[in-house]
């Protein structure tokens, strides 16, 4: 495989193999990380949108050491946005199938990376995760079920490593809150940590 920092000079370059390779190697990243936010509906002229304004706005990234991705799913997160601001009526769709499919990277296991091995696809924690406002809700896909990097997750939210940090601990400490309010209400609705 093409190192990316090639790929990416060879597309800047008008090389249309080398759009074709970046855009088959995200597009089912940036589709899944729409169709979760608005639904499978839209999601594909989200999608599309996505790669029309990477494609067209190619020539002003410069890289960074950070995958292509992040930039995606920057250019995602905000047509997101956009839309759900235009549409404000509709639901956002949260799917939560990839919590059992969670690729945590690294092996340092602290309290953030607990809870969301204590999460399930329960409907608590489905209405705990939909109670989170848009960035943090973003914050945690990104980080914890993607598997993106503090730096990364930086990139595609816009955001400096120590606002993604501090996004994300509020996040947890939002979602722990809801947890342990849900729980207290009906203990057979809270996931037990450690459980399938």
């Amino acid at each position: 495989m093409v190192p990316e920092q090639a790929l990416i000079a060879r597309a800047q370059r008008g090389d249309a193999d080398a759009r074709r390779e970046l855009y088959e190697t995200n597009v089912a990243m940036v589709y899944s990380f729409v169709a979760k936010r608005i639904g499978r509906d839209r999601a594909d002229d989200i999608t599309a949108e996505v790669f029309t304004k990477a494609f067209e706005r190619l020539d002003r990234f410069e890289w960074r050491g950070i995958p292509l991705r992040s930039w995606l799913l920057r250019i995602a997160f905000n047509e997101v946005v956009g839309t759900s601001r235009r549409q404000a009526h509709e639901a956002i769709d949260v799917d939560t199938d990839d919590l059992d499919r969670a690729g945590r990277p690294g092996t340092d296991r602290d309290a953030a990376d607990q809870l969301v091995d204590a999460l399930d696809a329960s409907d608590t924690v489905l209405a705990a995760l939909t109670g989170l406002p848009a960035r943090q809700r973003a914050a945690v896909e990104l980080r914890y079920l993607r598997g993106l990097s503090v730096a990364e997750v930086g990139v595609a939210l816009d955001l400096g490593d120590e606002a993604v940090r501090a996004l994300t601990y509020r996040a947890l400490r939002s979602l722990r809150a809801a947890l342990a309010t849900a729980a207290s209400r009906d203990p057979a609705a809270s996931p037990e940590p450690g459980s399938p």
